[in-house]
């Protein structure tokens, strides 16, 4: 009997350890959320390079693809629609200057159908029936009234005389009302044409440009607004330094080589470095990194990308100098109202801190050949329940 009960007992501490060591071990590594329309989305590559397992070394090489892109201020502008795709597609890099997200704008102003739910799907069906029986109710009510006015005017006809109906006739011409209906909507055409009048600006006094205006019509030709893919400083430079797929030009055409674009955008940027560093660590761990700015975080981390999961991480980036945590590091207030924030949208804080090698000369950081220097390290910051913790 003793040794029955010493074996239950044991077994089931056994077991007791193992489901709580499970459940530590999931609430450590918690699996990403899926997304519902994840399944009819084509997964690509997950960079816009061709990479050397899927094809040999000669054929990625020939099939190199270099991308184009512009300087604008605070950000690279890709203008070419092909590029733009890849781009977007394989890797998840920038966001449409028109869309929310993906560059969709030219795709529903060419009438590509959207994805949609199934629950939409449906809901339209239905509205479409219901239309249609409105639509065929409307028909057959002024079918039937059509047919009252016909007895009516059939009523009519025989106690009238015909010959005044004749004279009545006699006075409408249907090719003279054919020709004003023409003449008018060439008017219209006429109206809404593209040609401006247009007055020659040149360099003299207003008085003598007035008093002898050199008037011109030209024809100004209509713009199409095309959507381009805007990419933060720190994807550009990963896609350029990284990568090595990305030109960037600045507004005069002019080509930035990698030292003059780390100094560009380090200048108007004031953290670039330690936001790069960031981007560049996550990245290279497998993560779709996206600015986090709409959860209080500097960046957010997706599995496989946006259209397939839900952003699993809200990074805060926190910059370490000589051993001493930085000036602008965040307060216990701040961490709470943050921690409530990413726990109502069902996402973690993770804290990255970027190590800044000691004894680092100010000419160093005018150079990318600095960023193996730096360290990183992660610490996830979770909010410890009493009450949810006492089985462990």
């Amino acid at each position: 009997l003793f040794k029955n009960y010493y074996s239950n007992t044991r077994n089931q501490f056994i077991l007791a350890f193992t489901l709580n060591l499970y459940k530590v071990l999931m609430e450590l590594f918690r699996q990403p959320k899926k997304k519902h329309l994840s399944r009819s989305i084509k997964a690509y590559q997950p960079f816009p390079i061709p990479i050397e397992s899927e094809c040999d070394e000669q054929l990625a090489k020939n099939l190199w693809t270099e991308y184009t892109g512009i300087f604008s201020g605070d950000h690279v502008a890709i203008c070419h629609q092909g590029e733009m795709a890849n781009l977007s597609n394989k890797g998840f890099f920038g966001k449409g200057s028109l869309s929310r997200g993906h560059p969709t704008f030219n795709l529903r102003k060419n009438g590509v159908p959207p994805f949609i739910y199934g629950r939409q799907w449906e809901r339209r069906k239905k509205w479409i029936k219901s239309h249609i029986k409105i639509s065929q109710k409307i028909d057959n009510e002024s079918v039937v009234q059509q047919n009252k006015d016909d007895v009516i005017v059939k009523e009519k006809n025989f106690s009238t005389n015909t010959p005044k109906l004749n004279n009545v006739d006699s006075h409408v011409k249907k090719s003279e009302d054919i020709s004003l209906l023409i003449v008018n909507d060439q008017s219209l055409e006429d109206d809404n044409n593209d040609e401006c009048v247009v007055i020659d600006d040149n360099n003299s006094d207003e008085e003598a440009i007035l008093s002898n205006p050199k008037i011109s019509i030209e024809s100004e030709p209509i713009k199409t607004v095309q959507e381009e893919l805007h990419t933060t400083l720190e994807e550009a430079f990963f896609l350029s330094y990284a990568l090595g797929c990305l030109k960037i030009f600045d507004w005069s055409g002019k080509f930035l080589t990698l030292t003059n674009m780390w100094c560009l955008f380090k200048k108007t940027q004031t953290d670039f470095i330690e936001n790069y560093i960031a981007y560049h660590y996550f990245r290279a761990k497998g993560w779709i990194v996206k600015p986090g700015h709409k959860f209080g975080g500097d960046l957010i981390l997706y599995k496989q990308g946006p259209p397939f999961y839900h952003a699993s991480y809200v990074v805060i980036i926190e910059s370490v100098k000589d051993n001493n945590r930085s000036s602008e590091n965040l307060s216990w207030d701040k961490l709470q109202g943050l921690n409530r924030v990413v726990e109502a949208a069902g996402k973690e804080v993770l804290l990255c801190q970027i190590f800044w090698p000691d004894h680092l000369d100010l000419n160093e950081l005018d150079s990318p050949q600095v960023l193996p220097k730096f360290e990183v390290n992660e610490v996830l910051l979770r909010r410890w329940v009493p009450s949810e913790e006492r089985e462990l």
